[in-house]
């Protein structure tokens, strides 16, 4: 049941951090995001 709240708060987040980026920063949502490799999580994104 917590692991749902948290999955449900971390998508909340994510639309909150989204919305204020688009209406208040006036810069599009993820605008940072690539497509080049991310190492710092010892993954390929």
């Amino acid at each position: 049941m917590l692991e749902i709240l948290q999955f449900k708060l971390d998508v909340l987040w994510s639309m909150l951090d989204a919305m204020s980026m688009a209406y208040e920063l006036q810069r599009l949502p993820y605008h940072s995001v690539t497509r080049d490799n991310v190492w710092h999580r010892g993954i390929i994104l």
